[in-house]
């Protein structure tokens, strides 16, 4: 009996030790800990790719819009936009951008776009819709997970435009030197009216207006505004610039000067002593241009004077009434005007005048007038009609001059015209292409300021030089 309770007390002693060690063991619980976290992990590794996807697709929506919204205010700077078609313009440049940049699974909402005609801001909005692939399991975790089998993204973006009307006269020398440039500069001149009036505007209306002045010994006009210019007394087209008080001015064609006897300053005509390329007068039209452009020839000598005083005339409000396309008011509506003066040598021609006769005839007339006004004479005061205009210039004797000294009359003058014209609030940009230190000077001291002279050395660095004045130009009436 004593046996059996012996062997009892020691096999409980035995299974107690077991129990004991049977519940301080854990191998079981990390097994089960590790089971629980793989699970999660799971979960959230594949929270982090939805949510990585729906990053990715935030920022591809974003960027698309961003560049969507700048590429119109780009368009609207230069351009007036119907609502319409800014609605088309972002919903195409935003489509282009977007198509590569998200997943085939992904709905996009077209950009909801606001835009008035008036204002000078566009603004658009988009969403995106992402399908999750590893949110939907925290549904077997927790029955109150709402839908989680997508969510959406939201982008907006706005940009501001300035509506500043810009005025560009490009003035570029053909010369007899130029002979073996004109590719060159015919190059240069499509850069800079490419990036100023883009192609794609031709069919809309345009903020910037470009005039094209080839010069050489003269400039060529239209034959009927030559014969307006020099009432009459014009020949091939060929225009130069007056001689008397109003050769630095950007007075119109047909001033009197009533502080002088009603004395008009004329322009003259010289047989073909001039550009072959026709010049064109302010325009958005880029086709007119391109013609002018690509008629460019080399031949004479430089008159660069008077390629800058018609680049000015181009510009100037006096002439309102002479052009088709009236230039601006300075500074009107925040209108800014702008020069580009090409040249690769020194200004060695000009032209004198003999008034001797033209006095007589003014003279005669005014006294046959008496106090007698002309009212249809655009300008207050004037007492000359048209048949005394054409009268009297007939009867002006031009002559031929050849200096191409620094202190001649050629440079003087365009320095004179180059300091009026800064004084009227225009900026120019010059270029000199050529090593003859005469034409760079007058180049320099035309500038509005250093950073506006360019000296192109060779015929890449006179393309150059165009590019980077356009992109100038736009640079700045973008930053408004």
């Amino acid at each position: 009996m004593a046996s059996m309770v012996g062997i009892s007390v020691g096999n409980f002693r035995q299974n107690s030790a077991l129990f004991k060690k049977f519940k301080r063991s854990e191998d079981g619980v990390v097994a089960v800990l590790v089971a629980v976290l793989m699970v999660l992990l799971i979960v959230f590794a594949g929270m982090a790719i939805d949510f990585g996807m729906g990053f990715n697709t935030r920022r591809a929506v974003n960027q698309a819009l961003d560049a969507a919204v700048l590429a119109a205010a780009n368009k609207l700077s230069t351009t007036e936009l119907t609502t319409t078609q800014v609605n088309n313009l972002i919903g195409q440049y935003f489509e282009q951008n977007l198509k590569n940049s998200i997943g085939h699974d992904v709905d996009h909402t077209k950009p909801v776009v606001l835009y008035d005609t008036k204002g000078d801001t566009v603004s658009a909005t988009a969403t995106a819709t992402i399908k999750t692939k590893f949110l939907p399991i925290l549904k077997l975790i927790s029955s109150e997970a709402g839908n989680l089998e997508e969510f959406t993204v939201a982008s907006s973006s706005t940009a501001r435009f300035p509506k500043t009307k810009v005025e560009v006269a490009v003035v570029v020398d053909v010369t007899g030197s130029m002979s073996g440039s004109v590719q060159s500069l015919r190059k240069a001149s499509m850069n800079l009216l490419d990036t100023l009036l883009p192609a794609d505007n031709a069919k809309l209306k345009n903020r910037v207006r470009i005039s094209y002045v080839p010069y050489s010994e003269g400039v060529k006009l239209s034959k009927t505004l030559a014969e307006k210019a020099t009432f009459e007394k014009n020949a091939y087209g060929c225009v130069h610039a007056r001689v008397g008080d109003l050769k630095y001015s950007g007075k119109n064609h047909d001033y009197e000067d009533e502080d002088d006897d009603e004395r008009v300053d004329y322009i003259g005509t010289n047989k073909n002593r001039c550009a072959k390329a026709q010049m064109v007068p302010l325009t958005s039209d880029r086709t007119k241009i391109e013609s002018s452009i690509k008629a460019l020839s080399a031949r004479g000598g430089t008159a660069g004077q008077i390629g800058i005083a018609w680049g000015w005339y181009t510009l100037s409000p006096e002439w309102r009434d002479f052009w088709t396309a009236a230039p601006e008011e300075y500074g009107k509506n925040g209108v800014r005007k702008y020069a580009v003066l090409m040249t690769d040598g020194e200004f060695n021609r000009y032209y004198s005048a003999d008034y001797t006769e033209a006095e007589k005839q003014l003279v005669k007339i005014l006294e046959d007038k008496g106090d007698v006004q002309n009212t249809q004479d655009p300008m207050a005061g004037g007492k000359l009609d048209e048949a005394d205009h054409k009268l009297i210039a007939s009867k002006v004797k031009w002559r031929f001059r050849i200096d191409g000294e620094l202190d001649g009359v050629p440079f003087k003058t365009a320095s004179k015209l180059c300091a009026n014209m800064k004084e009227e609030g225009i900026i120019i940009y010059t270029v000199f292409y050529g090593s003859r230190n005469n034409g760079k000077e007058i180049m320099e001291e035309c500038a509005s300021s250093e950073s506006t002279f360019y000296y192109a050395i060779s015929q890449s660095d006179l393309i150059r030089a165009f590019s980077s004045i356009a992109n100038d130009i736009k640079k700045i009436y973008l930053s408004e």
